[in-house]
């Protein structure tokens, strides 16, 4: 708003000087003879308007002068306020470091003070002008109203730290977002594939920053998940999720988080006696206890399905295949999609058919 009353007062004023400029050469004849003609004329006619108004004007010209005053000292006025509001965060923090630098300073003095008893006593005179010398009689004989003080002042300032943490953190999300569509972009033109790496690395960070900044957006730290499967760092991905799970989060976050992380799990499982294969069926495990009171929810009843299915899985990487069938039809019944249910049915099949292999006659030899 400032900057444009500015522009429009210096575009006037450029206006005003040129019309002037064009005034003078035209009275001085430099535009040729009609211009000057022309410009006497109308300036009879202006004199002719004055001297037949000339009281009314008289009587204006006051007022005008007035409000014009007026105007341009709320124009100052309304451009330092700008300026001043604009500087105020720089400001505060030369005025907050500048009194951090005379608390601290003044700290051993005021300690000292209210050690005074311990140490040999000087005369009462003495101490009453050492205390009132160094102004710390203030701390010692308000020290309750000091305190309390400082705790409101702390109060304004840890909640004008959470909104900008906030703000901060929805510029962070917003940056991460720009960086995943620009990366989208780069792949459907086909740019080198470096370019969508570096840009989703970025928005990885970002994502990071944003769930550091407001505890509400933890759910930042999934997209950071989905950046790092992107760029095939499952290191990376099950940082963000421990993160989450370390965390007290929503329910259904933090039951995602377990799924995510137990995918990864069972894609670096080798064999029945892996260690990661436990612990993702422990995951699943803990994610279906988090999602059963909500099973009615149709989302959380779809991610049960794949919990399900992928603790099946699992189970039949561990050669545990009763317990695989159980999970997988339990999947299948939840599934509403006849593709996915065709997929589970399949797995089951398979199943049936190695445990009959490895329970065939002449297969324990």
């Amino acid at each position: 708003m400032i900057k444009t009353l500015w522009r429009l007062l210096f575009f006037t004023l450029a206006a005003v000087s040129g019309l002037a400029a064009l005034l003078l050469l035209s009275w001085t004849g430099i535009l040729g003879a009609m211009a000057e003609q022309r410009l006497k004329e109308a300036c009879d006619a202006v004199l002719d308007f004055y001297n037949f108004h000339r009281e009314a004007i008289q009587r204006a010209l006051p007022w005008i002068g007035a409000i014009g005053s007026g105007l341009w000292a709320a124009f100052v006025f309304a451009r330092a306020w700008h300026y001043a509001d604009a500087t105020l965060p720089e400001r505060l923090a030369e005025y907050n470091r500048d009194s951090e630098r005379r608390l601290v300073a003044a700290r051993s003095e005021v300690l000292a003070a209210i050690r005074l008893p311990a140490q040999p006593l000087p005369t009462p005179w003495q101490i009453s002008n050492w205390i009132n010398a160094r102004n710390t009689n203030r701390y010692i004989g308000n020290l309750n109203k000091v305190s309390a003080e400082l705790d409101q002042r702390l109060d304004a300032l840890s909640s004008t730290s959470r909104k900008c943490s906030i703000e901060r953190a929805t510029t962070h999300l917003a940056l991460a977002l720009r960086h995943e569509q620009q990366a989208t972009a780069c792949e459907v033109q086909g740019a080198p594939p470096e370019q969508a790496t570096a840009l989703r690395v970025k928005a990885r960070a970002e994502f990071r920053h944003a769930a550091k900044l407001d505890p509400d957006a933890l759910s930042a730290l999934s997209d950071a998940v989905n950046m790092s499967k992107r760029l095939n760092e499952d290191d990376e991905a099950i940082k963000d999720l421990t993160k989450i799970l370390d965390c007290k989060t929503d329910g259904r976050l933090r039951a995602h988080a377990l799924y995510q992380r137990a995918e990864i799990l069972f894609r670096q499982g080798a064999d029945a006696s892996c260690k990661q294969w436990s612990d993702a069926r422990d995951d699943l495990s803990g994610a279906k206890r988090i999602l059963q009171p909500l099973a009615a929810d149709q989302t959380v009843s779809r991610l049960l399905a794949r919990i399900h299915e992928l603790l099946g899985q699992v189970q039949a990487g561990r050669f545990k295949f009763t317990a695989a069938r159980t999970e997988l039809r339990q999947s299948i019944a939840r599934y509403s999609d006849q593709a996915d249910i065709q997929r589970v049915q399949n797995m089951i099949d398979s199943i049936d058919k190695e445990d009959d292999e490895l329970t065939a006659p002449g297969n324990g030899d």
